[in-house]
């Protein structure tokens, strides 16, 4: 990278992770430059971030070879109008039809395209 003294920088996803092996990698690209990042995300939570999504990439000691990052949805797939606390859940790939959602009433709304919602299936 052209500041390759930079700690802390954003990259576009243009990879996919295969989701397999004890971390998970994806291929991000910033200032004309391919590199392999590690993904953070929340303990007990995991998801398959999309091509196109934001990483805000972290650099220990400066080392591209040690990218690790947290990643944003794409602009579009942003959920908003939340109120403080609130928590949303959603299959960013079939838009705002899966989502799960934990409001300011107390209430946990689920809601899937097709109206089935399947608790501890056979």
């Amino acid at each position: 990278m052209s500041e390759s003294h930079r700690n802390m920088f954003y990259a576009e996803l243009i990879e996919v992770s295969e989701d397999k092996g004890p971390y998970m990698l994806v291929r991000a690209a910033a200032d004309g430059d391919e590199f392999t990042v590690r993904v953070s995300s929340p303990h007990g939570l995991a998801s398959s971030p999309l091509k196109g999504s934001l990483i805000a990439v972290q650099c220990p000691d400066g080392d591209l070879g040690k990218a690790c990052g947290t990643i944003e949805p794409p602009p579009a797939d942003r959920i908003d109008g939340q109120k403080e606390g609130e928590v949303r859940i959603k299959n960013l790939k079939t838009g705002k039809q899966q989502i799960i959602e934990l409001d300011d009433d107390g209430n946990i709304l689920l809601k899937s395209p097709n109206g089935k919602v399947h608790i501890n299936p056979t």
